[in-house]
């Protein structure tokens, strides 16, 4: 199975087409790195003047950021992306093939593990 460009759904590629098929993943990756660091330099040459703070929370154990900001929050950042697995963001989908790849248990079964997957 393959993403195609463009696209969310996961689709299972002609066994035709298959054969040919040998993307340079590792090739693929290294200029996607590059990118992001160009991106990130970018980033923090124009971020030199703006005030950060950082905290850090497990929400799931009930934790909340301190000290809270008197204006509230500009970004939260989750991991994983938190939403109702079967519903949201298509997590399982994105997760399981890496997680297939480098071996990790349980891959196939992300949507029931994750935030929302049971009741």
């Amino acid at each position: 199975m393959y993403t195609r460009n463009g696209e969310f759904k996961l689709y299972r590629m002609p066994a035709e087409k298959l054969e040919g098929f040998k993307p340079d993943v590792f090739g693929i990756f290294s200029k996607k790195l590059s990118r992001n660091r160009h991106g990130l330099a970018a980033f923090l040459e124009k971020r030199k003047n703006v005030e950060v703070s950082v905290s850090e929370a497990n929400t799931a154990q009930g934790e909340h950021p301190m000290p809270r900001p008197l204006g509230g929050y500009d970004v939260v950042i989750t991991s994983p992306p938190y939403g109702d697995s079967q519903t949201t963001v298509a997590y399982r989908q994105y997760s399981r093939l890496a997680a297939e790849w480098i071996g990790l248990p349980n891959a196939r079964k992300v949507d029931k593990l994750a935030m929302g997957g049971q009741h």
